[in-house]
């Protein structure tokens, strides 16, 4: 982690481990197609990022680190997470 930014060692492992397996999934499937992967737009109405279900602690992902922060749901959320969560923005509306 010699090369990387400062803030990238501040980052949880999990997250980091994910970005990594995402970015080899989606050149493998490229590679696949014959084409090339992109980084998505920051431009881009929509959004998203997943988590490990062991990530999921007390209603919110990370607990320890989003201390204090919270959110408001229009419908009941699990207490755990039966399959691997995806939170999306998509044009300013937030889903899990």
């Amino acid at each position: 982690m010699g090369l990387a930014p400062s803030w990238v060692n501040k980052t949880p492992y999990n997250p980091r481990q994910l970005a990594v397996f995402q970015a080899f999934e989606a050149h493998k499937s490229a590679k696949k197609s014959g084409g090339d992967a992109k980084f998505r737009s920051v431009r881009e109405p929509v959004k998203s990022i997943r988590f490990q279900k062991d990530n999921w602690k007390k209603g919110t992902f990370y607990p320890t680190q989003t201390k204090g922060l919270s959110f408001k749901a229009s419908e009941p959320i699990a207490s755990q997470m039966q399959k691997v969560p995806t939170l999306v923005l998509d044009r300013g509306r937030w889903f899990i």
